[in-house]
């Protein structure tokens, strides 16, 4: 019942645009990268239901990194950037010699990351159809939307983005990154 309390209250905070700190959804990421055993108890609680030393340290960030948030979104609105999202732009000319194998691994390796780092608000990706002939070799275009700052700032250095960066940046020729300000 507990995933259905969840979702009345973010149905809730939705309706109402309130913020919402959602323990529940960070706790079941956080276990998800922290609890490859799928152990029940000894990762954020003692028993199953009170968090241990561990867990009490976990929700207090969350509450730290929410009320930083809030913080932030009245620096936003103060600096005009209120109602505005980050678009993160990468444009990638892939090498000649890849094998279909490695192209596809590399878009998937892309794609994944929405799922593994949680300040990205939204992704899409796609292959050029342009018919005017300016690409200059690039091939494929991705873009990364953070609500802020903070989240692309927290997205460059996340040990998901380094281990796709390792894996897809030797198979990259050329790389062109525009980051910019947009409504939502």
């Amino acid at each position: 019942m507990l995933d259905e309390y969840c979702d009345i209250s973010r149905e809730v905070a939705a309706k109402e645009k309130v913020q919402l700190l959602d323990l529940r959804k960070a706790f079941l990421t956080h276990l998800k990268e922290h609890n490859p055993e799928n152990k029940d108890r000894g990762i954020l609680t003692g028993d199953t239901v009170h968090l241990n030393a561990e867990g009490n340290k976990f929700v207090a960030n969350q509450m730290l990194t929410a009320l930083t948030a809030t913080d932030d979104a009245l620096s936003q609105k103060s600096s005009g950037k209120a109602g505005k999202v980050l678009r993160h732009c990468v444009l990638v000319k892939f090498k000649a010699d890849l094998t279909p194998e490695q192209l596809k691994e590399s878009e998937d390796a892309f794609r994944s990351l929405k799922s593994k780092i949680d300040v990205i608000k939204d992704f899409e990706w796609g292959t050029d159809v342009s018919v005017e002939g300016k690409t200059e070799g690039f091939t494929h275009m991705f873009m990364v939307t953070f609500a802020d700052d903070k989240g692309r700032d927290t997205y460059l250095p996340h040990a998901a983005h380094k281990e796709f960066v390792s894996l897809v940046g030797p198979r990259i020729e050329k790389v062109l990154v525009v980051d910019y300000w947009t409504k939502e």
